[in-house]
């Protein structure tokens, strides 16, 4: 109900939790009572016109209790207050313009396109539905244009199929309107707490997110270091021990010194080889030159590894966190494979501002468009920039050219 009549059991609102869903049943009654009582509320606003500071926070209250009644999560706002103080204290609060005045007018005329649709859509189906059983055969029971629609029972009985399905879309239509009302009135009714909240409750949810992507790529990368010791640094340490062996079987006979400085010339290769591949596998997991140089270094030294021809223009010298230019830098990194992989050229730029503020990075090229941050591994730096508290915007026009901007504060946020 949204009227007068309901403002006159204001006096018994209590907040409630609001956990329950609001039953289509209840919402579909409850805007059918809306439509009964819009009249008389459009009246009593325009009599009480002249103290409306008074009776709108009335009004405001009357349709939070109605949406309260329903199953619907409305916090009234009077809790353990005198109704006189309340008033007094309500009309010169802020809530009374941000919240009370828009919740009534928002309301009223909600109420208006509710009462246009059940007065016209119930007479009219009404209308359809007792037609056929009172109307004479030889009168028209509907007029379209120059076409008449009469005869009997046998011959206008698709006139009650037509006015129940003209029912069922006034209920349906009202059904839809009580959503809207719902959620109106909702959102006017927030207190300050449950704004925090659902704050608080959007932060924990990314950052729940956030972990689990951390989690994952934990594993990846763990998964990436295991396979690379295997395939790479375990077989090359295995084939150094066979010719290792194969020497010290050599060397055993007197007149094989030269086949024995060869196999010992092979084991230094194979040695130097794991050694130089251990390196790139520890390079991977953090690079040395990020903590003894800093990020421009690193990522000097990223460019210069990448494979591409990077032009690199850097502003400023005010180097970010360890765990800020850590993940910055395995941000470009992955920009940068990225356009080895998928861009179709071998050239890129890097532009980075370092500032005191924070870190601002463009990896571009002009090679072929279309990325999305959904894929091409750039799903991991969102999250990974997302962690300190960073961003990363893509611009990926299908004409060909990508950028990904990178942006992160000088410390984790």
């Amino acid at each position: 109900m949204g009227s007068l009549g309901r403002a006159r059991i204001v006096g018994f609102v209590k907040n409630d939790d609001g956990n329950r869903a609001p039953h289509p049943a209840a919402i579909i009654l409850s805007e059918l009572a809306h439509a009964v009582f819009w009249l008389f509320e459009l009246i009593g606003i325009v009599i009480l016109v002249l103290i409306a500071h008074l009776t709108v926070p009335l009004l405001a209250e009357a349709e939070r209790w109605g949406v309260r009644m329903v199953g619907g999560r409305a916090p009234s706002g009077r809790v353990d207050q005198r109704l006189g103080k309340w008033l007094y204290s309500r009309v010169t609060a802020a809530e009374f313009w941000r919240k009370d005045l828009p919740l009534v007018l928002s309301t009223l005329l909600l109420s208006t396109v509710t009462f246009a649709v059940a007065f016209f859509g119930l007479i009219v189906g009404v209308t359809l539905i007792v037609s056929p059983f009172i109307s004479p055969p030889t009168e028209p029971v509907l007029l379209i244009g120059e076409w008449e629609v009469a005869g009997t029972f046998k011959d206008l009985w698709w006139l009650m199929l037509l006015g129940l399905t003209m029912l069922i879309l006034v209920l349906w239509i009202m059904w839809l309107l009580g959503k809207i009302r719902l959620r109106i009135v909702g959102s006017l009714s927030r207190t300050l707490e449950d704004e925090r909240a659902a704050e608080l409750e959007g932060q924990v949810s990314g950052l729940r997110r956030g972990r689990v992507t951390l989690v994952d790529a934990f594993e990846a990368e763990r998964s990436r270091i295991e396979r690379d010791l295997h395939d790479g640094t375990q077989q090359e340490l295995v084939a150094l021990t066979l010719k290792l062996a194969q020497a010290r079987m050599v060397a055993r006979d007197p007149e094989a010194r030269d086949r024995v400085l060869t196999l010992i010339d092979d084991a230094q290769a194979q040695a130097e080889s794991s050694l130089s591949h251990l390196r790139e596998v520890v390079h991977g997991i953090h690079p040395a030159v990020l903590t003894d140089l800093g990020l421009r270094a690193a990522l000097e030294d990223l460019c210069s590894r990448s494979g591409l021809d990077v032009a690199i223009k850097v502003r400023g010298d005010q180097e970010p966190s360890l765990p800020v230019a850590t993940a910055v830098y395995f941000a470009v990194s992955e920009a940068l494979t990225n356009v080895a992989k998928h861009s179709g050229t071998d050239s890129a730029t890097l532009e980075m501002e370092l500032g005191a503020t924070g870190v601002f990075v463009v990896v571009q090229d002009q090679g072929t468009g279309g990325a999305t941050l959904e894929g091409q591994g750039l799903a991991g730096i969102v999250e990974r920039l997302a962690v300190v508290g960073g961003t990363v915007r893509i611009e990926s026009p299908e004409s060909g050219g990508t950028a990904v901007r990178i942006c992160a504060p000088a410390e984790p946020e």
